[in-house]
Order: structure tokens, then sequence, then C-alpha cells
């Protein structure tokens, strides 16, 4: 792997012809290695698109300005029904058999 000028070297991979080891002593044989150099260069990372994030936040920091809520009646006061809900089903009714 060289750099990206191309000019020095940045990283040396070596892999075997043979991929596993078997605790055998190696064959003793002529002289003669075949020899492939593959030179990379560092490929650029992806360039994330920060002005569409930019304007979606914009967008959302004006419309929340705005007062814009476009959520049903339920969704935003159920946090205020529940107990009114819960405090008249548990108090009304007890009285109704003494007259």
């Amino acid at each position: 792997m060289v750099d990206s000028a191309g000019s020095s070297v940045v990283g040396v991979g070596l892999v075997p012809f043979v991929a596993v080891c078997r605790g055998e002593s190696p064959e003793v044989s002529a002289v003669q290695h075949n020899t492939t150099v593959i030179i990379r260069s560092p490929t650029p990372a992806p360039v994330p698109d920060t002005a569409t994030y930019i304007e979606k936040m914009e967008a959302m920091k004006n419309e929340k300005a705005e007062g814009k809520d476009n959520r049903s009646f339920l969704a935003k006061y159920w946090m205020y029904i529940i107990p009114v809900v819960l405090i008249m089903l548990f108090s009304g009714g007890g009285q109704e058999g003494a007259r």
C-alpha cells in the first residue's frame, strides 16, 4: 500500500502460498519463486452530505419555532386526561346503594 501521492510505502502484506501449516518441513526444491506485486493507493472515504442534514435540521427548528404541532388532541394531552379519568373512575358510584 502506498500513500496518496504514490511516493512512499505505507503498508506491506505477505500472503503465503500454503494457507495451513501442518508441521511438516518444507520440501527442498530448485530455487524458483513466483512473486506477484500489487500496488494499491488508498481510496478516499465517502464524504457525508452535511448540507442536506443542516437544511433538515433548520426546517425542523423553524417548524418547532412556529408552533406547528400536527398531533391529535389525545396525543397532545393524554398525560392530563388519564389522571382525570382514573380519579373519576375510582371516586364515583360508591354511595348508590345506601339511601
